[in-house]
């Protein structure tokens, strides 16, 4: 008798699918469709849409002349995550300070997470509309049943800033979008 399959991996769009976005393909399709492939209502909504474009063999997208098209195991990771219910990273609520420490900004949030195993992290927003825009992502345990408990987390990110330039970061997180100035 065969053993049953591994259930697979979820696959989330800040981390699987938006990176398969190039810059060249998000511009030409905001340009020629009014689409933007990194925000995730849209890429949800024409799913099927990008899917038979990424099949074609007559003409698949991207044109050879811009890339070409994506390779086999990129489209199966794309049909997986259409399999999976368009799963994205949860935001995580967090409280935030940026302070300079000599060359550096550090940008440090604390918060709790809903259970043990969960992940936090402070990582690029998807889309990103400029610079310093972050999010503050959390990834649930592969096992997420029957969490009951939160679980404090703390986590932080250095950037270097020897200019002095840096004065705010734009932080994405389960309230809104939130601007932490640095101190």
């Amino acid at each position: 008798m065969a053993e049953p399959a591994e259930p697979q991996p979820p696959v989330y769009f800040e981390l699987h699918i938006a990176p398969l976005m190039r810059e060249l393909d998000r511009r030409h399709m905001q340009y020629i469709r009014e689409w933007d492939l990194l925000d995730y209502a849209t890429v949800v909504e024409l799913h099927g849409t990008i899917l038979d474009q990424l099949v074609d063999k007559k003409d698949p997208m991207p044109t050879l002349k811009t890339g070409g098209p994506w390779p086999p195991e990129w489209i199966q990771l794309f049909k997986r995550w259409i399999e999976q219910k368009c799963q994205r990273l949860e935001r995580a609520a967090g409280t935030y300070v940026a302070t300079r420490e000599g060359d550096d900004v550090v940008l440090r949030a604390t918060g709790d997470a809903p259970g043990p195993g969960y992940v936090v992290w402070l990582g690029a927003r998807v889309p990103q509309n400029g610079p310093y825009e972050l999010a503050l992502y959390q990834k649930p345990p592969q096992q997420a049943a029957g969490i009951t408990q939160v679980v404090p987390f703390s986590v932080q990110e250095r950037f270097p800033d020897s200019e002095a330039r840096i004065v705010s970061f734009k932080v994405e997180d389960a309230k809104g979008l939130q601007t932490v100035g640095v101190t």
